[in-house]
């Protein structure tokens, strides 16, 4: 999350570089977050994070609004961000990148920006992503440092090949833990794939397709239900999944 949290900084600080200097009035930055807001623990605390640390660098306004993560909210909340005469506009979360694309054509003169998303294709709106293979790589050192049985999986499309091989499996060699990595491709069942690996020894999963973490939770929340004290976890690259998972299988979930 540092990272990501310094990026964002970076995303701001060019923002207010570009801005004119004759200014009559203080700029104002926007920051429209995902589902749930702040306290996320992945992009949307990333991004407050960012933020915070532009404005001690950098004297702005900053307004920020909380989609419900529907079509109609999302737009509005964007809406009311230009409104408030907010230059630039910063759309935490891919679920913003249909908003974006109609707005960004309506209001040619403010600058937008979207985080984890670059499917957007317009002038006035720049997309910050990060490399997928170091995302595997982190996931894959990460579940090698807390796993107790010494096997960890990854969960993926079989065209994610070369994600496993230079990005998890690398960090789980990288760890210097004597751990083994498993990868399971996918092509049918989520549930079945991760009941395979579960089953295989692997005590911490890392979902690397958008989609199948729900199904993937959800037989490692059954598995530890059914054996006392097993902690087995899941990784995954959905940060909106913290927000909605219960207060008592939060606990199953090790990162996003």
């Amino acid at each position: 999350m540092k990272i990501r949290s310094l990026l964002l900084a970076v995303v701001v600080g060019a923002s207010l570089v570009s801005a004119p200097a004759h200014a009559a009035t203080q700029l104002s930055v926007g920051v429209a977050y995902d589902i749930g807001g702040r306290g996320d623990k992945s992009f949307n605390d990333a991004s407050a994070a960012g933020l915070e640390k532009a404005q001690k660098q950098f004297d702005f306004n900053l307004e920020a609004v909380v989609t419900d993560g529907t079509s109609a909210d999302r737009e509005k909340r964007i809406r009311s961000l230009i409104t408030k005469k907010c230059n630039p506009i910063i759309a935490i979360g891919a679920g913003y990148a249909a908003t974006l694309q109609a707005l960004a054509v309506e209001f040619p003169n403010t600058q937008f920006a979207i985080i984890n998303d670059a499917s957007v294709a317009a002038l006035n709106v720049t997309s910050v992503v990060f490399a997928d293979t170091q995302g595997a790589y982190l996931a894959g050192f990460s579940a090698a440092q807390v796993s107790k049985s010494g096997k960890v999986a990854m969960i993926a499309n079989p065209d994610q090949a070369d994600l496993y091989k230079d990005g998890f499996s690398a960090g789980v060699f990288a760890s210097k833990r004597k751990v083994i990595p498993i990868v399971k491709y996918v092509s049918g069942s989520y549930s079945l794939a991760a009941t395979q690996v579960l089953d295989a020894g692997a005590d911490v999963v890392f979902a690397a397709t958008h989609g199948s973490n729900s199904e993937i939770f959800k037989v490692i929340v059954s598995r530890n239900a059914k054996k006392k004290g097993s902690n087995i976890g899941l990784i995954n690259i959905e940060p909106d999944q913290y927000i909605t998972v219960t207060s008592a299988t939060k606990k199953f979930l090790f990162a996003s």
